[in-house]
């Protein structure tokens, strides 16, 4: 499977009004899933290693 771009697939226009609309989305995803692997990290605890 190649992903190589193609001459064909023009680049998504620039939307300056959007833009810090979507950095703020884009963010808060990034914290959610920092806290889902800190919420999934349990069995990598001490408690969980000595059984």
């Amino acid at each position: 499977m190649s992903h190589a771009i193609t001459p064909s697939a023009a680049p998504a226009a620039f939307d300056s009004a959007a833009h810090p609309r979507r950095t703020v989305v884009e963010h808060r995803f990034n914290r959610l899933q920092q806290f889902r692997a800190i919420a999934t990290r349990h069995d990598k605890t001490a408690i969980s290693w000595r059984g």
